[in-house]
Parts: C-alpha cells; sequence; structure tokens
C-alpha cells in the first residue's frame, strides 16, 4: 500500500517522486505557509517532514 500523505500532530504532509530528480519531496499542505521536504526514500522524508512540523510549530508560537 502506498502512502498518500503523512500525519504528525494536526499536520498533513504530501508525498510526490520527481523523477527528474530523483527523489522524494512534499509540503506541510493544511497551512497558510509553504514548507517543504525532500530525501531520497519514504522512511527518510518522513522524517524531515516531522522535523519540518516541528521547525514550523516553533516559529508560529
Amino acid at each position: 500500500m502506498m502512502l498518500k500523505h503523512f500525519e504528525y500532530k494536526k499536520y498533513k504532509g504530501s508525498i510526490e517522486f520527481s523523477k527528474v530528480d530523483n527523489c522524494f519531496y512534499g509540503r506541510i499542505v493544511n497551512i497558510i505557509d509553504l514548507v517543504n521536504y525532500e530525501a531520497k526514500s519514504v522512511s527518510d522524508l518522513k522524517k524531515y517532514f516531522i522535523e519540518a512540523v516541528k521547525s514550523y510549530s516553533e516559529q508560529i508560537k
């Protein structure tokens, strides 16, 4: 089963793949700001998504 998005706390993150760059990428989708993340594997992408959420959460406090 392929994941369609990640969830962490109240945030959702997209999961996309770029054939051109040969990497996975995504963005936090349920916010107004643009927060992106990318990685070479889905497991790493999830880690970077969680880091992005934590960083974003700290900035908006």
